[in-house]
């Protein structure tokens, strides 16, 4: 991840991706259904889904804000929820879902 740091102000392009759930999994698939490219489809565990939801909701947000907010939610120590926030905006920032934006979180 270039130039993205804990304090790097992100965004979702969240208007391209919606959650769904499938068979008791929840899915990010492609917002558009058609000719839909099944090797966008991106399977997310609990907390990754939680965390979908809340910064879908955001209009800018950080890895240590959805740190913290993770860490309430699953009571788990902030290092750990650093990592996990890490590699799931990683993800996202591949699949050209999340990005860098030059404003502040607010």
């Amino acid at each position: 991840m270039e130039n993205i740091d804990k304090q790097s102000a992100l965004r979702l392009n969240s208007n391209d991706y919606e959650l769904r759930t499938l068979a008791g999994q929840s899915i990010l698939v492609p917002a558009s259904m058609k000719n839909i490219d099944f090797t966008r489809v991106v399977t997310l565990n609990e907390s990754a889904a939680f965390l979908w939801q809340v910064m879908s909701k955001s209009t800018r947000f950080t890895i240590s804000e959805m740190a913290t907010v993770l860490e309430k939610e699953y009571d788990v120590d902030l290092d750990t929820a650093v990592a996990d926030v890490t590699r799931l905006v990683e993800q996202l920032v591949k699949m050209g879902v999340c990005e860098a934006c030059d404003n502040p979180a607010e």
